[in-house]
């Protein structure tokens, strides 16, 4: 509706899109349509000269209103309150499944020997790309970062698998980006020193840039987006816990988030 993909108007609704899909915090959930009637009226001042284009422009506006209507399904904001480890699509199952169909030769085919196929299949048909693009966002993330004692120690155990060591990896070598301040509760009567602990909350927000250059391809900005890793944090910070934070990654992810 704006005259082409090239166009800064396509480009800018673009952007305002991802910023509504890919924003994790649960409380910005009670902004959402505030959020989404922005994009939709900005979507609205296309020019439309012609019936043609306002049928067009009709149908686009139709079209995000029908994805308001499903916003629990996809923006973020709902879906990583679900632990999904880290699978945000359908995308994996269904490639998992087409893969499966090729190698599966028999009903009497044993699990162990399922997984070899598949694991040649890959090998052989190059599917890896979306795993190095993960991989990518990870590595540039935890560039030059010491491990803290307690990732060495789930290294030494063994205790998740590579791709989840990754994962908490690249959360903890963000630490040292970011400062907290206690957010101030009044005195409650009656509650143990352990619940006054466990209630107290924190803003978490970012103070530095990581000491060597972290730079995302398109690609890879978007999956680093998924797994919370440089940038996708909000200027007014993080509301976190000991045992939550309000970006949702250990919600979604079983992995603990950097702010914690």
């Amino acid at each position: 509706v704006f005259g082409g993909v090239k166009s800064p108007e396509y480009k800018e609704a673009v952007n305002m899109w991802w910023r509504i899909a890919k924003e994790t915090d649960e409380r910005k959930r009670d902004t959402f349509d505030d959020d989404f009637d922005t994009l939709v009226q900005f979507v609205q001042s296309a020019p439309a000269t012609t019936e043609a284009q306002e049928e067009k422009l009709t149908a686009a506006v139709d079209w995000l209103e029908d994805l308001r209507d499903k916003k629990q399904k996809w923006a973020a904001r709902f879906t990583w309150a679900v632990l999904t480890y880290g699978v945000h699509s359908t995308q994996r199952s269904e490639a998992i499944h087409s893969a499966a169909k090729t190698v599966i030769d028999s009903s009497k085919l044993l699990l162990s020997e399922l997984v070899q196929k598949l694991i040649h299949f890959a090998m052989d048909q190059h599917i890896e790309h979306d795993l190095k693009t993960t991989r990518l966002a990870l590595n540039q993330a935890a560039r030059g970062a010491a491990a803290l004692p307690f990732v060495e120690q789930v290294r030494e155990d063994k205790i998740i698998t590579p791709y989840a060591f990754d994962l908490l990896l690249a959360q903890a070598s963000q630490v040292n980006h970011y400062a907290l301040k206690e957010v101030p509760a009044p005195d409650e009567a009656g509650s143990s020193s352990a619940d006054a602990a466990r209630e107290r909350e924190f803003i978490v927000t970012r103070v530095r840039q990581p000491s060597a250059a972290v730079d995302f391809t398109q690609e890879s900005a978007q999956r680093a987006s998924d797994l919370n890793l440089l940038g996708s944090d909000p200027r007014e910070g993080r509301l976190t816990t000991r045992d939550h934070c309000s970006c949702q990654f250990s919600n979604s992810t079983g992995i603990p988030c950097t702010h914690r």
